[in-house]
């Protein structure tokens, strides 16, 4: 299993390159639709039933990726932009709040708290972090549904730390010092959904928060996700 931490201050990429990027995806998921729905409108009766299903499947799979795309975009300035005196929040109630959200009979996920968790920390960063690392644990541990995602909150004087542990599909090596970057996808996550933005929303909040992320993962075995924020920064 490969050990990788991102800390604060290391830069997922300029400005000028993830606009450049958004701005082709946004142009490349169009023209998919765009040209799928001319096949469909133009040449229907001629199709076979195999490729019109294929065409409606192009266009749902797109728009998709293209709600997903916007969702994730317009987090980004809520990232940069954190609270700096934010209220106090009681963030075992909003960890299960967000378990409840994802746990489901096809993928259970158990929920463990340790320490006092109630403290001063803006709450929109904290219920982006928490919704992107569960969904995503989620999403790739579709064919380990028997095994439940392991969700954990360790609260102390110094330090919070949050871990989320799946079983599920794991990231190549080779992919992992890249997993943080927008858009970049593993080279084994084809067929799963997703615009490539998840982790690097999640790592703009936690820099946003002065915290470090921490990934360790073997492929086929499963993900650990470490979190750690200083409670001095949200006191």
């Amino acid at each position: 299993m490969t050990n990788f931490a991102f800390r604060n201050g290391q830069r997922i990429a300029s400005r000028q390159n993830s606009r450049q990027v958004i701005l082709h995806e946004f142009g490349n998921a169009l023209a998919l639709i765009m040209t799928s729905s001319e096949l469909l409108q133009n040449y229907y009766p001629l199709l076979p039933d195999k490729r019109k299903q294929e065409l409606f499947l192009i266009i749902q799979n797109q728009t998709v990726f293209l709600s997903q795309l916007i969702d994730d975009v317009l987090i980004f300035p809520a990232a940069i932009d954190a609270d700096l005196n934010p209220p106090v929040l009681d963030l075992e109630r909003l960890c299960r709040q967000i378990t409840a959200k994802f746990d489901s009979p096809q993928q259970p996920i158990e929920f463990a708290c340790t320490g006092s968790c109630t403290l001063r920390l803006d709450e929109e960063l904290v219920y982006i972090i928490l919704s992107r690392l569960l969904a995503n644990a989620v999403k790739f541990s579709r064919h380990q549904s028997n095994t439940p995602i392991e969700f954990t909150l360790n609260c102390s004087d110094s330090q919070i730390e949050i871990t989320v542990q799946d079983y599920g599909l794991g990231i190549p090596n080779e992919d992992q010092q890249h997993v943080i970057e927008p858009f970049y996808r593993g080279r084994n996550a084809d067929g799963f959904p997703g615009a490539g933005l998840g982790l690097a929303v999640v790592t703009c909040c936690i820099e946003a928060l002065n915290g470090v992320l921490e990934i360790k993962s073997a492929e086929n075995t499963g993900t650990l996700v470490i979190v750690r924020l200083p409670v001095s920064a949200s006191a």
